[in-house]
């Protein structure tokens, strides 16, 4: 998920590299190389297991909360939520916050890495997240691949009854 819409393409790309083409997209299986086709075939016969699938959230609006947006009839949440750098530029770090809540269903953990950049932002992001969830967790992993001391993971989970 992405809240960059000129970046859908490039997230779809990538699901069918790292997952497979689908049953409903066997013209991506043209796009891949021998060697992406090689590495799909050992990871389950070709097929991955789940689903994925890749596509444009704007934090705090609804409609992107649902799955199939014409009918809004199912809204989704996932087990495990997973982000990269997503506070980086922090334009609305409560609306990311609300977002992350609603997509959250009562087990669903979070799991979020970044780095110190914007000081108020990031405190800003920190405290909603705390009035959403039961647990949240700052940590620092032991040892960051570029050396930085400044990168950290948010882990949240234990999703309130509240008003967002």
């Amino acid at each position: 998920i992405t809240d960059f819409p000129e970046l859908e393409e490039l997230m779809g790309d990538n699901v069918r590299r790292n997952f497979g083409p689908s049953e409903d997209n066997d013209a991506a299986a043209n796009n891949l190389s021998e060697e992406e086709r090689s590495l799909i075939t050992h990871l389950d016969g070709g097929k991955a297991k789940g689903t994925v699938t890749s596509r444009v959230l704007r934090w705090g609006v609804e409609e992107d909360y649902f799955l199939n947006n014409e009918d809004k009839q199912e809204e989704q949440t996932y087990d495990v939520i997973i982000g990269a750098d997503i506070v980086a530029s922090l334009y609305d770090p409560v609306a990311l916050a609300q977002t992350l809540h609603a997509l959250c269903g009562p087990t669903t953990k979070i799991y979020i890495s970044s780095k110190s950049r914007l000081d108020k932002p990031h405190e800003t992001f920190d405290a909603e997240m705390a009035r959403l969830f039961d647990r949240v967790e700052k940590k620092v992993p032991p040892c960051s691949r570029l050396k930085n001391p400044n990168v950290f993971i948010i882990q949240a989970e234990g999703k309130r009854d509240v008003e967002c």
